[in-house]
């Protein structure tokens, strides 16, 4: 496009200017928004990770973990940490719900009894809220050899293929859980 005189060159101006500040506001929405802010190394499996400043798990890859899962490998635990409104419309057969809103107050208490096994967090985003609840447990004393965040999450879970069930009765026992569960007292499907 051609633009002769004052008029038009000051039209194309402001449209560049506006093109830039949209997009300079989009870049700070979402550097304020989200929960990942850094991931610096190699392949997902051996990185360093960064979140919110602060170090968290390594990931497991879906391909590495699944044989892990399949196989039923009692040194591993499986830990859903996404809201009951997620868990509510499906899961991961065979996990353990521990929401991130609870994991600094009774999550990180509930999970001391597989304080022995490899935890592989997961959730819906695909990796960010897990990463942060595993941040969250090696502030109560987890270390990297107990801890995998599940780099696919449950996205990846369901684009392979793979089962989830429901959870109808999500909050039912609820005691471990007060915060994930105050708005969720008798959720049905």
């Amino acid at each position: 496009m051609y633009f002769s005189g004052g008029r038009q060159r000051r039209t194309m101006i402001l449209l560049v200017i506006a093109g830039v500040t949209a997009v300079s506001a989009a870049l700070i929405f979402a550097a304020n928004n989200t929960k990942s802010l850094a991931v610096n190394g190699g392949n997902s499996s051996n990185s360093i990770h960064r979140f919110n400043g602060n170090h968290h798990a390594p990931f497991i890859s879906l391909a590495d973990y699944k044989p892990i899962y399949d196989s039923h490998n009692p040194n591993y635990v499986l830990v859903d940490v996404r809201p009951p409104g997620e868990r509510a419309k499906s899961h991961i057969p065979g996990d353990i719900w521990v929401p991130l809103v609870d994991a600094n107050y009774t999550g990180w208490q509930f999970l001391q009894k597989y304080k022995d096994k490899i935890l592989v967090l997961y959730c819906n985003c695909p990796w960010a809220e897990a990463a942060y609840e595993s941040a969250i447990l090696e502030q109560h004393g987890w270390n990297d050899s107990k801890l995998r965040v599940l780099h696919e999450g449950l996205p990846g879970w369901v684009q392979a293929g793979y089962t989830t069930i429901p959870d109808q009765n999500v909050c039912a026992g609820s005691e471990y859980w007060p915060k994930a569960c105050e708005n969720y007292p008798h959720l049905q499907l």
